[in-house]
């Protein structure tokens, strides 16, 4: 995930090899439901598939690793954060 709400999507063989990797972002998200908790608390947020582009984003970008869940008819993915990289430490355990 990154900063603002922005979810993004990890392209599988795209290293560019200057601290930046090729993803696919989500640039309109909305919570995955507001009541009776909004939970963008959480970080959990809907995001619309088609609605979406690729670029390289810095890896410095990044603020927590999400578990992404496609829902419905596809064309919605789920983002929910994994709790334990909401830190600066985004290596992988």
């Amino acid at each position: 995930m990154l900063d603002s709400s922005l979810c993004c999507e990890t392209l599988h063989g795209a290293d560019i090899n200057n601290g930046s990797v090729l993803r696919r972002v989500y640039k309109k998200t909305r919570p995955f439901f507001d009541s009776p908790c909004d939970l963008r608390l959480v970080r959990t947020y809907v995001a619309d598939v088609l609605d979406a582009t690729v670029e390289a984003v810095s890896v410095s970008r990044l603020k927590s690793r999400a578990i992404m869940v496609k829902i419905g008819s596809g064309f919605d993915a789920c983002f929910m954060a994994i709790a334990y990289y909401m830190n600066s430490e985004l290596h992988t355990v």
